[in-house]
C-alpha cells in the first residue's frame, strides 16, 4: 500500500496527460492518463 502511496505522492506535482512508470529495464511499470486508452 505504502508503494501505491508513494507513487502518488510523487505525481501529485505533475502536469501531463500520460503519466509512465519504468523500471530499470525500461518496462513499465505504471501508467494513467491518455494510457488506459491507448493500451487498454
Amino acid at each position: 500500500m505504502s508503494s501505491v502511496r508513494d507513487r502518488f505522492v510523487a505525481f501529485a506535482f505533475c502536469w501531463a496527460d500520460l503519466l509512465i512508470e519504468l523500471d530499470q529495464s525500461r518496462r513499465v511499470l505504471f501508467a494513467v492518463g491518455a494510457a488506459k486508452p491507448l493500451l487498454g
